[in-house]
């Protein structure tokens, strides 16, 4: 048989204040920017971000030294790195939008083989609109767009991969823009 303590409870003496903890909140930050607001009391949209350029893959390159004297004519040595690929493939990263389009027009006037992508800022903006009936006319869908203050790049009707029927969907391709978002 065990014995059983108790535990003696005693009275408690006078409440000591006990003093407040500090703390921080790191997120803080994210609150004070979300609250800037313009003289409307509309909340302001977030700054522009700048995106790095996409890489430059130059082909066929033989003479590196010749290929850097060009693009030297073009850009300074801070504004770009190169790095040798596999099958005599250079692959040319910017620093900045500016010098990315510098070195694309140079590349395109000197007839060098090169490929890379569209910059982040220029790409449509894709929209697929659904349940429209596929005799509807492009044109149409235009004018719409337009009256709602979008502008099309480009509007391409689907067609079933199969069959090649047309489909009731319509691929739209969109001009950057602030608005976007709002279709």
């Amino acid at each position: 048989m065990r014995s059983q303590k108790r535990n003696k409870t005693t009275s408690p003496g006078p409440a000591v204040p006990t003093p407040p903890t500090k703390t921080q909140n790191r997120y803080a930050i994210l609150a004070q920017e979300a609250s800037k607001v313009d003289t409307e009391g509309k909340p302001l949209p977030p700054p522009p971000q700048n995106h790095k350029p996409p890489p430059i893959f130059i082909h066929g390159v033989i003479n590196y030294d010749q290929m850097i004297k060009s693009i030297r004519e073009v850009a300074e040595d801070e504004q770009y790195f190169t790095k040798s690929m596999a099958n005599d493939v250079i692959k040319l990263t910017s620093s900045t939008s500016d010098t990315y389009r510098s070195l694309i027009k140079h590349f395109k006037e000197n007839g060098i083989f090169f490929h890379t992508y569209q910059l982040k800022e220029e790409r449509a903006y894709r929209v697929v609109l659904k349940y429209l009936h596929h005799s509807t006319d492009v044109k149409d869908i235009l004018q719409e767009l337009l009256e709602m203050g979008h502008v099309a790049r480009n509007i391409v009707n689907a067609h079933h991969r199969q069959t090649k029927e047309p489909l009731n969907l319509f691929f739209v391709d969109l001009e950057p823009a602030d608005n976007n978002k709002d279709i």
